[in-house]
């Protein structure tokens, strides 16, 4: 058998350092706690609800509206918030805009005919800065 040179010896400790590194690096970021999504919903600039998706666990459906002023059907799932398709809005702009997830924080879900807005406001008071105004 040969013996290991100082050279080989070097290199595998390097390389058993570097493994041990990334294994604690990806168990680190795997277990790593995320700041708590909350979602507000609005009808006809009224708050209706608001909801923590960051909570994985949550599965919901439930509906916002009168048959007068438009129905819109919510759903909830795998920390995601979406208008689904079955709403009677006419246009369905706001079923086909996507779902709002904890990556997804930029963009809210606007619904004019039926008046929703379903938008993130954060824990935090810094992330909660207005845009614009729509009247």
């Amino acid at each position: 058998m040969k013996s290991l040179s100082k050279r080989n010896i070097i290199l595998y400790c390097v390389i058993a350092v570097m493994l041990v590194t990334s294994l604690i690096s990806w168990f680190m970021i795997s277990n790593a706690t995320t700041d708590s999504t909350i979602v507000a919903i609005y009808k006809n600039r009224s708050l209706i609800r608001t909801v923590d998706i960051s909570d994985h666990d949550l599965r919901e459906t439930f509906s916002i509206g009168t048959p007068e002023d438009g129905i819109n059907v919510i759903r909830i799932k795998n920390g995601e918030i979406w208008v689904d398709k079955d709403s009677d809005c006419p246009d369905k702009i706001c079923a086909n805009s996507g779902h709002i997830s904890i990556n997804n924080r930029n963009l809210p879900i606007i619904c004019l005919p039926n008046r929703l807005e379903i938008r993130v406001i954060s824990a935090d008071k810094d992330n909660d800065d207005l845009d614009a105004v729509v009247r």
